[in-house]
């Protein structure tokens, strides 16, 4: 069997981009509600997707980052740490990093 590597690579970017507007959508569910425990577990399960998507790709970068989020997350969903607007806005800030690294692959994949 052949893997059309291209378009699994296109296939992560669109579900990357989709998990990433969801991920601001729950942001702003949490910041309306700091203890929406639904929105913390779709927030964590966004994050947990799009780092193992970006792992079976080798995106390091990603990863990385994705694991960061993904630990304060679960600080959250723990309850050892609460939302508050200073943890949303730094949530959305990393949001929009890992949004750029998504972007970065996704300009890289169009040479």
């Amino acid at each position: 069997m052949r893997i059309d590597l291209a378009r699994a690579l296109q296939t992560f970017l669109t579900e990357a981009r989709d998990l990433l507007q969801a991920l601001d959508t729950h942001l702003i569910a949490l910041e309306s509600d700091p203890g929406d425990r639904e929105a913390v577990a779709a927030l964590f399960r966004a994050v947990h997707t799009i780092k193992g998507s970006a792992g079976m790709f080798g995106m390091a970068p990603i990863v990385e980052f994705s694991h960061i989020v993904e630990n304060l997350l679960d600080e959250v969903r723990a309850g050892r740490l609460q939302a508050n607007p200073a943890l949303t806005g730094l949530l959305f800030d990393c949001g929009d990093h890992l949004a750029g690294l998504v972007e970065t692959v996704a300009a890289r994949s169009e040479d």
